[in-house]
């Protein structure tokens, strides 16, 4: 087996986190094709490490260590360090695994674990949603956000979305600032789709979609189809890192 770590800053103590996991970890250090990434800062940081290996991810293992503020993906803490470098020597380790955000559009595609949003900050947006090929509603407004459950507890929570047990398999399709009246109407609540739907959203007039931290411009007649994917992200985990105790942890 071999690994690397992924590290986005260069403070003095992510710069020491670094040097001591080299230090413990007695697995052969390959940057190109690993069997374990240890990213170390924030989900943020995880993210990024996950879009860098995208092409790797069903054969790598992530492991989180948190010195940032959010800590979903990130199990593992400065004081699990030396524990953690004695899983990872003997392989005795506990997995959880997710499954990815697909998206295809007319000019490109790819993965997400949170969540990709259509937006047009600019100008009311008209969107038209179909779900297995049939139309469901039209939506007027900002965009939508359709998320994972992973994604349930970032950007879909902020829009008044569920938050969703991580352990569950959904897409969670939520509005942004839409328009509703007498003239327009559309279900203005999130809707929660089982793991086999798939969504088409159909716009003259989207500007942008993000797929977690990337973005992408779209065009004039883009369209954007999203399903859950069977290819899977696995992360590490400690034993002791119930999904409750995070979403406490992290908002109460």
């Amino acid at each position: 087996m071999k690994y690397t770590i992924f590290s986005r800053k260069q403070d003095e103590i992510s710069l020491g986190i670094v040097k001591q996991i080299k230090s413990l970890i007695k697995l052969e250090y390959d940057e190109e094709n690993p069997d374990i990434v240890i990213t170390v800062g924030g989900d943020g940081t995880i993210l990024r490490a996950v879009n860098k290996y995208i092409d790797l991810v069903d054969k790598i293992t992530f492991f989180g260590v948190k010195t940032g503020h959010l800590g979903f993906y990130t199990n593992f803490t400065v004081n699990d360090i030396v524990d953690l470098c004695e899983k990872i020597n003997t392989n005795n380790f506990d997995c959880e695994t997710h499954n990815l955000l697909r998206w295809e559009s007319n000019l490109n595609s790819g993965y997400a674990i949170n969540e990709i949003t259509i937006t047009n900050p600019t100008a009311t947006q008209i969107v038209d949603v179909y779900i297995d090929e049939n139309i469901f509603e039209t939506v007027r407004g900002t965009g939508l956000c359709i998320s994972t459950t992973n994604g349930s507890t970032a950007y879909n929570k902020s829009l008044n979305g569920p938050v969703v047990d991580h352990s569950l398999n959904c897409i969670i399709l939520t509005e942004i600032a839409s328009i509703n009246s007498n003239a327009y109407r559309s279900l203005n609540s999130p809707l929660v789709l089982s793991t086999n739907r798939r969504l088409e959203l159909k716009s003259n007039n989207a500007k942008f979609l993000t797929s977690d931290h990337l973005q992408f411009e779209l065009d004039h007649d883009d369209y954007v189809k999203c399903y859950l994917s069977d290819k899977k992200i696995k992360f590490g985990k400690r034993c002791n890192t119930e999904f409750m105790d995070r979403i406490k942890k992290a908002f109460l």
